[in-house]
């Protein structure tokens, strides 16, 4: 995978509904793929079985954490944190393959980001267990667990420590930072934090992606090129 390319995840579906359509209609609009982390028990209640399918080719779904709760009595949050059991882990990310997989047939990938961007790595190993292919996080981790792919993001528009990126130059000037390091980059995007500006600065980025033909790539896109390398 040496040419340039980007992926583009939003995470906490389930939660503001009307937000995440108006983000979805930016990539219906450009024709360009959406990777979407579902949060299981959120969707569960907001969602029918099946919808979205309409959007296939468009929006891919993996799943978001469980109930995306703190389990954590110190320290930052985490709802896969030092603090749990094995036991509850391992119950709650086969839940939330089984659900989030049940309720969007036609677009989920076994992909995992957890709330927060963490789970502690002696949980790791469980999600390959589970039947997760990829776990996606924040910046340089690497999960060493033979037969799990990780595909993390570089770029946080809506919720870096250092604030939202209000510009397409400000995005680009960070996917291109990253593009010195990898060829593929990846951008987080939260339609519960966007308001009219930041849809209008993921319009005019969006335009500018697909005018220049870079290529947009889900998360199943990735694993299949890597597939055979995963060992």
């Amino acid at each position: 995978m040496n040419q340039k390319s980007l992926f583009f995840r939003n995470d906490d579906l389930g939660w503001m509904p009307q937000q995440f359509e108006r983000l979805m209609n930016l990539f219906r609009k450009h024709e360009i793929v959406l990777c979407t982390a579902a949060i299981p028990l959120y969707c569960h209640d907001s969602y029918k079985k099946g919808a979205f399918s309409q959007d296939k080719g468009l929006l891919e779904i993996h799943s978001h954490g469980y109930s995306h709760l703190d389990h954590q009595t110190q320290g930052k949050k985490a709802e896969f944190g030092s603090q749990r059991t094995l036991e509850g882990v391992s119950h709650d990310l086969q839940k939330s393959l089984q659900i989030t997989r049940d309720l969007f047939p036609d677009l989920y990938f076994e992909a995992f980001t957890p709330p927060w961007n963490r789970i502690d790595d002696d949980f790791i190993p469980v999600l390959k267990e589970s039947g997760f292919k990829v776990l996606s996080r924040d910046g340089d981790k690497a999960a060493q667990v033979p037969g799990l792919l990780e595909i993390n993001i570089h770029v946080d528009v809506h919720t870096s420590k250092k604030g939202k990126i209000t510009s397409p130059q400000g995005i680009w000037q960070q996917v291109e930072s990253q593009w010195q390091n990898s060829a593929l980059c990846g951008v987080m995007l939260h339609h519960k934090h966007m308001e009219d500006t930041d849809f209008e600065t993921l319009d005019l980025f969006l335009m500018e992606v697909k005018s220049k033909g870079i290529p947009v790539l889900s998360y199943k896109d990735i694993w299949s090129a890597q597939e055979a390398t995963l060992v």
